[in-house]
Order: structure tokens, then C-alpha cells, then sequence
């Protein structure tokens, strides 16, 4: 039966299958174990001489493998890899070094998320012991980019496009005064913002605020201040400007700085009636003198 499942095999590679030792069987010999590859009927098995036990030959002791047991085999193509079937080895464990490093990524990670939701929320409470203490920490962190406000659902929204315009007033060699004409400061802002996937929020925000807190201290008809926030708001929107122009206008120094808001009626849907037409609206504030104590801190040239 053996001889004839081997003459069977005829063009296929047969790879033992190993099977458990007999208690009697010798020791294996030290160094690496003979590989045994059975093929067809020897010329020996052809002549009807008895095969070495545990070989895989015709007759007796052929039928029984080198352990005692029975003698299998798996038969496999010919031309198939060893190794086919084995499983895939198990990626490499991370290093200490990179198991730290990602901690420490991991930590710092949450801790800004953390400190950055904190902030938010001291800044949106009503006054406390913490939001007093930490004020001006919490000022630092929110403004400008992450300013809070309800304008989203404010129930009347802008419908006019106002633009703060400035002129200043210069001094040159001979004493004679001069005055330029007016420079659009939110046009400057638009332009930074237009086509910017990430645009500054203080082109965004600082001079339209910084226009509001002004209006918000003065009466529109003649400018008289109409409460204690009206100084600061002046000496805001006029750093503010002199930040914008700097400290000289085509090489003479300024001494005088004016600004004005050039308000257009943004038209409303057509069923709300005809677009409003004409010439902008403005409101013109009075000249501010500049000295160079105006410029402190501003770093303008």
C-alpha cells in the first residue's frame, strides 16, 4: 500500500508530518535531523529487500515512521513555498522612547484643551473669585481670537456697511501744514481678509470695536462725551489710527490726526422695496493733536 501511494505521487513533493515519539524509541542523535523525502519504490524495494526501519519502503517496518507511529505525510505541489500557510508575524512592540514621547504629546494635549475650555468658561461666568483673581491671565488668553459674543442672535443685525476712514495732518521744513486726503482704513482690513482661509481676527474686529466703544461714549450729533468710558475710548481709536499711518506721512512728521465713518445702506431683500441710493453718510470727528507720547508702545516708525 505504501509503495503503490508513492509510486502515485509521481511529480509532487512530499514533506513528512510528524507524529508523537514512541517511549521506546531511541534518543535522536545530536545536530540536525536527517530530512526524509519519499519517493517512488527504490531500486532496492524493486529487488524485494527488506527496507531500513522506519523508512518509508515496502515492506514490514516500512509501514511505521522512524518514531514508531504510523507514517504521514502531506503531500503539497510541486514548486510550493515552505513556509506557505504560516502565520503573519506580529509588528514590532513601540520603544520607550516613542511610548514617552506620545505620552507627553498626549498630556500637553489635554492640558491646553482643558486650560482653553477653563479660560472660556471664567470669561462667560458671572464675576467670581477665580475670574477676579485671574483677570487679567484670562483677558490675555481670549482676546483677540477667541473673543465671545452674542451677535450671532442679536435681534437687530447690521444693515450698513460703515468704513473708518483717517487723514492726518503734517508738518514740513518750512512750517507749513498739510492735509492728505483720507485713507480707508477698513479697506485695508477687507483686502487682508478677502480670500484667506484663516483670517486674523484683528483685522476682523479691532477697528470696527474700537469704532463702536467710541460711538457707544458719544453723542453722534456734536461729539460731547456721555459717560466716564469717553476719555479711553478716545485715546483708543486715536492710537489705534496712528498705529495705521505711523509717524510720518510721506517723509513729514504728523502732528494731527482726524477720522470719520462713511456709512452705506446695505439694500434688503426685493420684496422689502427699492435699494437705497445716493452718496454714503459720514460722520466726522474734530482734529486730535499728535505728540510722541501718542505713539508709546505702538512701535510705528
Amino acid at each position: 500500500m505504501a509503495a503503490s501511494d508513492h509510486g502515485s505521487g509521481a511529480g509532487h513533493r512530499v514533506v513528512p508530518r510528524a507524529t508523537p515519539a514512541s517511549r521506546n524509541s531511541p534518543a535522536a542523535p545530536d545536530g540536525p535531523a536527517p530530512r526524509a523525502v519519499a519517493a517512488g519504490p527504490g531500486p532496492e524495494a524493486a529487488a524485494g529487500e527488506p527496507s531500513p526501519e522506519g523508512a518509508a519502503g515496502t515492506g514490514g517496518a516500512g509501514e511505521e515512521g522512524a518514531t514508531g507511529g504510523p507514517a504521514t505525510a502531506t503531500i503539497l505541489p510541486e514548486g510550493a513555498p515552505a513556509g506557505q500557510g504560516a502565520e503573519p508575524a506580529a509588528p514590532p512592540p513601540w520603544s520607550p522612547g516613542a511610548r514617552l514621547v506620545l505620552g507627553a504629546a498626549l498630556v500637553v494635549v489635554v492640558g491646553a484643551v482643558l486650560y482653553h475650555l477653563g479660560a472660556v468658561f471664567l470669561f462667560l461666568a458671572p464675576p467670581n473669585e477665580l475670574s477676579l483673581k485671574y483677570q487679567q491671565e484670562i483677558n490675555a488668553h481670549i482676546y483677540p481670537e477667541f473673543d465671545q459674543n452674542w451677535q450671532l442672535f442679536a435681534p437687530n443685525p447690521l444693515q450698513a456697511d460703515i468704513h473708518v476712514q483717517v487723514r492726518v495732518q503734517t508738518l514740513d521744513s518750512g512750517g507749513a501744514r498739510a492735509e492728505p486726503d483720507w485713507a480707508d482704513l477698513t479697506a485695508s482690513d477687507l483686502a487682508a481678509v478677502k480670500h484667506n482661509p484663516a483670517p486674523s481676527h484683528l483685522d476682523q474686529n479691532m477697528l470696527r470695536r474700537g469704532w463702536d466703544y467710541y460711538t457707544t461714549w458719544h453723542s453722534q450729533q456734536d461729539e460731547t462725551p456721555t459717560g466716564s468710558g469717553a476719555p479711553l475710548s478716545e485715546q483708543y481709536l486715536k492710537r489705534l489710527a496712528l498705529q495705521r499711518v505711523g509717524a510720518r506721512w510721506q517723509g513729514s512728521p504728523i502732528v494731527g490726526v482726524q477720522l470719520r465713518s462713511a456709512t452705506w445702506q446695505v439694500p434688503g431683500p426685493p420684496w422689502t422695496g427699492p435699494a437705497p441710493v445716493g452718496a454714503p453718510e459720514y460722520r466726522t470727528l474734530g482734529w486730535w493733536a499728535v505728540s510722541p507720547q501718542d505713539y508709546a508702545g505702538l512701535g510705528a516708525a
